[in-house]
């Protein structure tokens, strides 16, 4: 899959979905990044936010975009596979990946419609958090909005 090239600014409705076209390889490992993913590309480049995000255990939550995340799974814009975290443990992480559907969907948006999201900016920032460790990324989140460490279970 291609990254969107448009320089159309992109709806703001589509975050999860833009998320994802703009990360490097198209996915996002963890419901905690991605919610953090969301939370970062929308404060820090939007003046109004569809997403209202509220402290949770482990940084900023959002109960719609979970919602959001899960209903793009189920048609099929954005798959949801399993992968066990390590060979030595029984945990397993989330895998969220842009589908060719919602790849469609995103570079339609980005083509159409006119909202007030900067792409340059919002890739950078997908770009740039995308790659960081978990731990790094909760810890800058924390830093940057200590109003949404209120009820963490990290010792940060």
């Amino acid at each position: 899959m291609a990254r969107p090239e448009s320089d159309a600014p992109m709806n703001k409705k589509l975050l999860p979905l833009a998320v994802l076209g703009f990360s490097t390889d198209h996915s996002v490992t963890g419901i905690t990044r991605f919610q953090k993913l969301v939370f970062l590309a929308q404060n820090e480049t939007v003046d109004e936010t569809p997403y209202e995000f509220t402290p949770g255990s482990y940084g900023p939550y959002s109960t719609p975009l979970y919602e959001d995340i899960t209903l793009l799974a189920q048609r099929n814009f954005i798959r949801e596979r399993e992968e066990r975290l390590s060979p030595h443990t029984n945990q397993n992480t989330s895998i969220y990946e842009l589908t060719e559907k919602g790849e469609r969907a995103l570079v339609r948006s980005l083509a159409t419609d006119d909202p007030d999201i900067p792409q340059e900016a919002f890739d950078e920032i997908v770009t740039k958090y995308s790659e960081m460790p978990l731990w790094d990324l909760l810890e800058y989140v924390y830093a940057e909005y200590p109003t949404m460490a209120a009820n963490s279970n990290l010792p940060f």
